[in-house]
């Protein structure tokens, strides 16, 4: 039995070890999911926030500066 299990388990590691290694995210990845975070996480926010947080945060529509008459905010925390 315990010779079994040495054999799976040295099958498994030249199988791990053929395999190519992962890509690493393209460079972007994390400066993407900042910005999402950004514009649509606030674990507090009430219907009287909207406005103030879409300006403090920088919000904005396309090309412009003014704030976005509409956005969608999921109500939790980065971590959930």
């Amino acid at each position: 039995f315990v010779m079994e299990m040495c054999q799976s388990g040295l099958v498994l590691l030249l199988v791990l070890y053929a395999l190519p290694p992962a890509k690493a995210p393209p460079s972007n990845v994390k400066r993407l999911y900042e910005k999402f975070l950004n514009n649509h996480v606030y674990e507090n926010m009430t219907k009287d926030d909207c406005t103030g947080v879409m300006f403090r945060r920088g919000i904005s529509s396309a090309n412009s500066n003014k704030c976005k008459l509409r956005n969608t905010f999921i109500l939790a925390s980065a971590e959930q």
